[in-house]
């Protein structure tokens, strides 16, 4: 059990707790007891399953925020800024070959990543004579295809011919590497701000 789990657990006790003595201080009826504290049961386990999946609880928001347009993505100028999520990472509202998707801003990952299902979507060509090459992952060594990305668009930021990699193992979420950040004038972290300045 994790510390996240534990800690869920014992919050959740801790409600149970005053629940019940509060509704035995005020000496209610057994049936009334029993509704509020399976109440307050049914509250603590929310919270426990919230503390526990915290993680993908806010990527799943923020993806789905992103894709309904409404990620707090600010552009100012010739920069973009992106604010930090709650799982602590940035995701970039962007449009490949005007498909729009949220990405993962990942600055170690060389190459951008996609999707099958965004490869399709985006009209990228998945023949099966394209080059291959080996990538590591979370889950090992995978073999990735190499595509390349019409026209790419983050904010007023834009770059022609980026290069990809697409892969079945790579799952649904789309990676935004080195390869687009490289082609930037500079990009930092401002507090809790990635800021992306305009490209070459």
């Amino acid at each position: 059990m994790t510390e996240g789990q534990v800690l869920a657990m014992i919050s959740s006790i801790a409600i149970l707790v005053l629940a019940a003595s509060s509704l035995i201080a005020r000496r209610a009826e057994a049936s009334l007891m029993l509704k509020s504290v399976l109440g307050w049961l049914a509250i603590g386990a929310v919270i426990a399953v919230g503390v526990a999946f915290k993680s993908e609880i806010s990527w799943f928001f923020n993806d789905i925020g992103a894709r309904l347009g409404m990620a707090d993505q600010r552009v100012e100028g010739g920069s973009v800024r992106i604010p930090k999520s709650g799982d602590g990472h940035f995701y970039a509202l962007v449009r490949i070959n005007g498909v729009e998707r949220s990405m993962l801003v990942d600055t170690g990952a060389t190459t951008t990543g996609l999707s099958m299902e965004t490869a399709k979507a985006a009209g990228i060509e998945l023949s099966d004579r394209g080059p291959f090459t080996q990538v590591s992952t979370a889950n090992g060594m995978v073999m990735a295809r190499e595509v390349r990305i019409g026209r790419f668009q983050l904010g007023d930021l834009e770059t022609e011919d980026l290069g990809a990699l697409v892969a079945p193992n790579f799952g649904d979420k789309e990676v935004l590497g080195m390869n687009f950040l490289s082609r930037l004038n500079g990009w930092r972290v401002e507090g809790n701000d990635l800021v992306l300045e305009g490209g070459n």
